[in-house]
């Protein structure tokens, strides 16, 4: 398996569990436009999708942006409790496959709750993961979530700015996909202060 050194590569680790299924519709339409977004831009990037519940499905593994399906309701199904650990562990896990210490990696956590099912990796275990990728390779992390969440966020050495709450209703997940759409697309082309778009 050949490792990527010049594009970027997009973990995208998107809530599947039972409390989104007042949001299904929105957050389905605030993932499609953020897609869309992405393919308007000329520039090399794979995606990897997560999606979880209790369990995580990896709906794609490094796949060019251009070649990524958008969410249906059949794919995009809420049910079941949180598994954040098992989630994040496993993106990391996948993307590290593929990359070389210098190829520049986002990964994106949505999540509407708390870690509270995961069986395959314990907070510190995702905790050591997140910051040996932090140090000495060229990794970012983007905690989107509840303020309840963001303490676990801050655990896992993600910074402050790079964790953002919303307001788990139709209004506030529209919102902040919207900024992820526009935070993504300004990370890709090179901005470094990519972050600040997730609080225009």
């Amino acid at each position: 398996m050949p490792l990527v050194v010049g594009a970027p590569q997009i973990g995208f680790v998107l809530d599947r569990s039972g409390s989104m299924e007042a949001i299904k519709a929105e957050t389905i339409n605030g993932f499609n436009t953020l897609l869309a977004k992405q393919r308007q831009i000329q520039q090399d990037a794979t995606l990897s999708l997560a999606l979880f519940n209790d369990s995580v499905a990896l709906i794609y593994d490094a796949v060019p942006i251009a070649d990524v399906h958008p969410l249906t309701i059949e794919s995009y199904a809420p049910r079941g409790t949180t598994a954040l650990n098992d989630a994040i562990g496993m993106m990391v896990q996948a993307l590290s496959k593929r990359a070389s210490r210098l190829t520049p990696t986002l990964v994106i956590i949505v999540t509407d709750g708390d870690e509270n099912s995961s069986r395959s990796f314990s907070d510190e275990h995702v905790r050591q993961m997140v910051r040996y990728r932090q140090s000495g390779h060229d990794w970012n992390f983007v905690f989107l979530g509840p303020i309840s969440a963001h303490n676990y966020a801050r655990s896992l050495g993600i910074p402050d700015d790079c964790i953002v709450d919303f307001d788990a209703d139709a209004t506030g997940i529209t919102q902040i996909m919207d900024r992820l759409g526009s935070s993504l697309a300004a990370y890709r082309l090179g901005d470094r202060d990519f972050t600040l778009r997730l609080r225009a």
